[in-house]
């Protein structure tokens, strides 16, 4: 079976999937092709992977070692990215320190606000203006009603408080998973169940 990949077919690929595990014999003549079509969906980002386990367990032919693998895989992913998210985090904690102390300063002595463009429309800084403690400083206009928080830090702080959600929600999901897959019957419901609850959950990282 010859296959034309591109990222415009994505919709053929759950028909592939489904085909290349339709049968025992078929597999085991296409487990290789399989693995490629699996590998390229992956890097292309082509499906989610809940429907690349939903189209390989239709026939339940396909094994749970397979799959297993696969999962593996994007665990070891969601891994890497929690350790990227915790440098992350650790960098804010250092730049909130240094806030900390630049508080402490103020209390014993002034600062002076020498900005003169706008961080918001990057015009000439003119009165009425908004400074905060970030060096960020605005027209009273461009800010509008939110004059307690600066725009641009807030969206650190709101991707900081999203990111540690998402590790307390999904710290311990990984082994627990692995010890359901070993002792369900029904490991395709595992894994899909695992997918839809757990991996999507990242994508809010994005959003």
């Amino acid at each position: 079976m010859n296959l034309v990949f591109s990222p415009k077919d994505a919709s053929l690929y759950p028909m592939v999937l489904s085909y290349f595990s339709s049968s025992p014999e078929v597999l085991a003549k296409s487990r290789q092709e399989l693995l490629s079509v699996m590998k390229h969906i992956d890097e292309k980002d082509l499906l989610p992977p809940i429907q690349v386990v939903q189209a390989l367990s239709r026939s339940n032919v396909a094994s749970i070692g397979l799959i297993k693998d696969y999962i593996g895989k994007k665990i070891e992913y969601e891994r890497k990215e929690l350790k990227q998210n915790d440098e992350l985090i650790e960098s804010y904690r250092h730049e909130t320190e240094k806030r900390r102390k630049e508080i402490e300063e103020l209390k014993t002595s002034a600062r002076i606000f020498q900005v003169q463009k706008c961080s918001g429309c990057h015009g000439t800084l003119d009165l009425p203006a908004v400074h905060f403690l970030c060096r960020h400083s605005y027209h009273q206009r461009c800010l509008g009603d939110n004059e307690k928080e600066c725009p641009q830090c807030a969206i650190k702080h709101r991707m900081i408080a999203e990111i540690r959600r998402t590790q307390e929600a999904n710290s311990d999901r990984h082994d627990l998973f692995f010890d359901q897959l070993d002792h369900e019957e029904d490991g395709f419901e595992v894994i899909a169940d695992y997918f839809s609850k757990n991996t999507m959950a990242f994508a809010k990282l994005i959003d």
